[in-house]
């Protein structure tokens, strides 16, 4: 008997501990009347506290320890420890420690889009393989390619994130070509694990499909989380590569921008920039236009691209600043006087934004 609407597959670390303890805050969300599984791969013998206490409500823990890093955990959680005779769940999805899911959203689209009861493999932002890391090794398993080594540069996979139904996984584990890559895949503590789950599933015919409501990038506005409407692209439930912990990656200080972003939405502590311009009105004279713009409590302001608002949060390091991201999810930076007022660059202009009034 099925008991969650979803389970997914996770890898952890000591080494990144924070990114972690943010994923367990801030990465499973709005789960509302859902049922999850989070199966914990930890690396080797790491010792993290708290593994399974501080979950949102809905969501269960599985601690799997199976003495292998991030790379090898995956395929052998995936190989040994999923049982498709006797599912605990429809969906299957794995996915990064620096990525952030709005569970009810997405088990939507899901049940919408998708019939569980059928083989599906569904990706995020699919690309063509190129080589990058996992040519240096793909040696190690060249000769389980079988014929799919004459187009394997035409196999598209998966960017971070998937989504399996449990069909196509029984699909995968019942032949024995994709589960002879698998195994194989499973000793190799290189790379990632994108490219050659694709592989595996080309074996048996099995392609990814692209799909519309994951991401592997950090579109923070497309973000199904704020409630934003797009007319002109499809909003995301799942998103990637923000975190506060650069550990030495190639992350901006904008992505550590984007995380506060979703903190301060989903934290009810008191935050002294909020309380200052909330729902008050701002006024702003610009190439004799004068527009009247509203800082709402769930982090939207009525600024607009097209259709869409963007979307705002409070920075207090050095000094008081209100960061503003717009529809392509780039940070614009007004800087907090005493009375309220905002001067800074939107746009690359110059602008000053004054308040008004107090009322809604």
């Amino acid at each position: 008997m099925r008991e969650y609407d979803i389970e997914i597959l996770v890898s952890i670390c000591k080494k990144y501990e924070q990114r972690f303890r943010d994923f367990k805050k801030y990465g499973i969300i709005n789960v509302k009347n859902k049922k999850v599984l989070v199966n914990l791969l930890v690396e080797r013998d790491d010792k993290i506290d708290d593994l399974e206490s501080g979950w949102h409500s809905g969501v269960d823990v599985n601690v799997v320890r199976l003495g292998g890093n991030y790379v090898t955990n995956t395929f052998n959680f995936f190989v040994n420890n999923i049982d498709v005779s006797n599912p605990r769940s429809r969906w299957v999805m794995k996915c990064d420690d620096d990525s952030y899911t709005d569970i009810d959203g997405l088990i939507k689209n899901l049940e919408d889009y998708y019939d569980y009861r059928k083989p599906f493999y569904l990706g995020a932002n699919l690309k063509y393989f190129d080589g990058g890391p996992e040519i240096s090794f793909v040696n190690k398993y060249w000769d389980l390619m079988h014929n799919y080594k004459k187009i394997h540069r035409s196999l598209k996979h998966e960017m971070e994130a998937c989504i399996w139904s449990i069909p196509a996984i029984k699909n995968m584990l019942e032949n024995e070509r994709s589960l002879a890559l698998l195994k194989r895949r499973g000793e190799i503590e290189e790379g990632a694990t994108d490219v050659c789950f694709a592989f595996a599933s080309a074996l048996i015919k099995q392609y990814p499909i692209d799909c519309p409501f994951l991401t592997f990038h950090p579109n923070i506005n497309d973000f199904s989380l704020f409630g934003l409407e797009r007319r002109d692209r499809q909003i995301k439930n799942h998103i990637h590569m923000i975190s506060r912990d650069g550990y030495g990656e190639n992350f901006k200080v904008h992505d550590k921008l984007k995380f506060s972003l979703i903190s301060q939405f989903l934290e009810e502590t008191k935050d002294p920039i909020k309380e200052k311009i909330c729902n008050k009105k701002y006024i702003l004279e610009l190439q004799n236009e004068i527009k009247i713009y509203k800082f709402n409590e769930n982090n939207t302001v009525n600024i607009k691209s097209g259709n869409q608002n963007w979307l705002w949060c409070s920075r207090n390091e050095e000094k008081e600043e209100v960061v503003l991201f717009d529809c392509h999810s780039m940070p614009h930076f007004l800087q907090l006087d005493q009375k309220g007022n905002m001067k800074g660059k939107i746009e690359n202009r110059d602008v000053e934004l004054y308040m008004i009034d107090v009322a809604n």
